[in-house]
This record gives structure tokens, sequence and C-alpha cells, in this order.
């Protein structure tokens, strides 16, 4: 066995580890009910029946204190909890991320629990981002330096998040991390395309990524004016289609609260303006800063993806939910030890050169 599988091993039990440890917490989140709503609508179409199944599952498996929080703790949950045609209003926002929900179903199917199909579809999503997170460090580092960036970051309070809560973001940030590998890795095209499609399935919202993937790597030989029409064409279907399937309306988007006015955007701008100001945001900036002005030591596509992904997500959906954007950050650090690896590597060659002239 070479060194290299050893560290590979080893990497993948401290990460089963750190996965397994962070899952013994119990957190639900309030879009757990969505969820079950709709694993619960494959089966029956009765509106009835899915509210009162959802609502019993959720009160059977859970604590008094935590079913009262997620049923009474303010007008909104009470609504949705006493009004079944608001829950099924509610379901809207949750059949736009149906491998999540789908991938549940089938384990619920197989006589798994549902609450615990839906913990495991995020324990794995969560242990294969750390795993593609390690092997993308690999690349520039050495095994025992991937090893501890990549704890590291899953050692933070952004992983410890997207893995302790019921929701497809650990799946949606497993496969946008995928898909910017394959583009970092030159993979075929329809590889990509493929990984890009699942993503799309996970959350609706990976369109965008989508879009700039397809113009800055998929179409990057056609002409801006060409790329543009036919992302203009296919975002669209993109946005509607698989929600429509899932059993949403065609214009189930105006449903979200900041297309309301422009009041109601303004202030969702601000708030995620006032959120900003934490210092890992900060920190995020000074890297990204770094990194723009040194794009020739990086994967240029990879870095300009990221950054107008991040940036059209915030103006479309001005909503700080910081493990929507786990993948994202994570790739800005690798790409920063990329640099770090680069610019070392010509240095050192550089001397290498002086030395022979010598």
């Amino acid at each position: 066995m070479t060194g290299k599988k050893v560290y590979d091993i080893l990497f993948i039990i401290l990460a089963s580890y750190f996965v397994l440890s962070y899952n013994n917490v119990n957190n639900y989140c309030w879009d757990l009910i969505g969820y079950l709503g709709v694993i619960y609508e494959y089966d029956n179409s009765d509106i009835e029946q899915v509210h009162s199944k959802t609502f019993n599952t959720l009160k059977t498996n859970t604590s008094s204190t935590v079913f009262n929080h997620m049923t009474s703790e303010n007008d909104y949950k009470g609504r949705v909890y006493g009004d079944i045609n608001f829950f099924e209003e509610e379901l809207s926002f949750y059949r736009t991320k149906p491998l999540y929900t789908a991938t549940s179903y089938i384990l619920y199917k197989l006589n798994v629990p549902v609450l615990t199909a839906l913990r495991i579809i995020v324990l794995l999503s969560s242990l294969l981002l750390l795993i593609i997170t390690y092997y993308w460090l690999s690349i520039y580092n050495s095994p025992l330096v991937a090893i501890v960036i990549s704890l590291l970051l899953g050692h933070t309070h952004i992983f410890a998040d997207l893995q302790t809560f019921r929701s497809p973001d650990a799946t949606s940030n497993m496969l946008i991390m995928l898909s910017l590998f394959f583009v970092n890795q030159k993979k075929k095209g329809w590889i990509i395309i493929i990984t890009l499609c699942l993503a799309v399935l996970a959350r609706i919202d990976n369109v965008i990524l989508a879009a700039l993937v397809a113009y800055f790597f998929l179409m990057k030989q056609k002409r801006t004016l060409t790329k543009l029409l036919i992302i203009s064409l296919i975002s669209p279907v993109g946005l509607l289609l698989v929600p429509y399937i899932s059993g949403n309306s065609l214009s189930w988007f105006i449903r979200f609260k900041f297309l309301e006015s422009y009041t109601e955007y303004y202030f969702h701008v601000l708030h995620v303006l006032r959120n900003m100001r934490g210092i890992q945001y900060l920190l995020y900036a000074i890297i990204t800063v770094l990194l723009f002005v040194n794009t020739r030591f990086i994967n240029k596509s990879v870095f300009y993806i990221i950054i107008f992904t991040m940036s059209i997500h915030l103006i479309l959906f001005p909503s700080l939910q910081e493990r929507l954007f786990v993948a994202y950050e994570f790739v800005i650090i690798i790409l920063l030890t990329q640099l770090i690896n680069s610019v070392t590597t010509k240095k050192a060659s550089t001397k290498y050169v002086d030395a022979s002239k010598a």
C-alpha cells in the first residue's frame, strides 16, 4: 500500500468521524415540515392526510418543546400548522428540491424511518463534500497538508450548520463542489452537464451556477452574444420546468416576499449587508481580492464562476444563508492554496535557473 493510499484511508476515517459526530446532534429546522410534506405527497394527493401525517411524524419524533417551537412560535408557524390550505401553498417552495426529497422517499419506501432517511442523505452528502475537498486540495498540496486543511474546513461552523439540519443544502453543496472540480480538471462536457443537472435538481437556484459554467467553460469558444442568447433561453426553462414537473404552477416563484415591492427588496438587501459585517466575510473578501489580482496563477474560469454565481444569487435572491455557499467558500480556500503553490513553485524554478546560469 502506497503512502498516498494510507493518507486517503486515514482521511476517510477521520472525515467519517467528523460527520457522524455532528450528526449525533438532533437539530430540527422548520423547513423539515416542508420536506416531510413533499415526501408524503408522493404517495397521497389528499392534502389533509398529508398535513396530518406530517405533523404526527413531527410530534411523535420530537419533544413537546421542539414541537411547540415549530408549530406555535410565531403567527406564520401557527398558520402553517392550523391552516391546511396555507400549508399546501408553502409546499411550493419545497417541491423545487426534488433530488433530496426523492432520494429520501426511496429510502423511506425501503422501510427506513423517514427522519432517518432525510438524515442519511445529509450524512452521505456531507462526507462526499469533504472527500472532494480533500482530493482537490491534494492536487496542490501534500496529502498531510490536504488532510489538515480539509478537517479544519470540516470543523467550521458553516459545515456544522450545513449537516446538522435535515435539508438539501448538503447535497446541493456536494454537487456544486463536484461540478467545479470537474471544470477545474477540464472533464468532458457531458460529465459536467450531468453533474450540473443533478445540482439543479438538488436546488433550483443552482440554475445560476449551470448558466455560468456554460458561459465560462462549456461554451468558451462561442461568441458572447451567442452564449448569452442560449443561456437566456435555457435558464428560464430550468427555473420553471423542474418545479412544474414536481407539482408547482408555472408562476410559483412570484410568492417570494422580496418580489412584493421595491421596499421589500430593499429591506432584504439591507439585511444581507448587515449580516456581512462578520469577520469571516472580511477574510473571504481579502482572499478574493488577492486571487483576483493573481488570476494568472489559478484556474481563472473556476474563480469567475464562483464570484459571478454568488453575486448574481445575492442580487436575485437577497438572503444571506451561508449554508448555501459552503462549496464556494471551500473552493476559494482551495484556490488560495493553488496560488501559494504556483508562486512557490515559480520562485523555486527561478532560483534554479539563476543557479544554473551562475
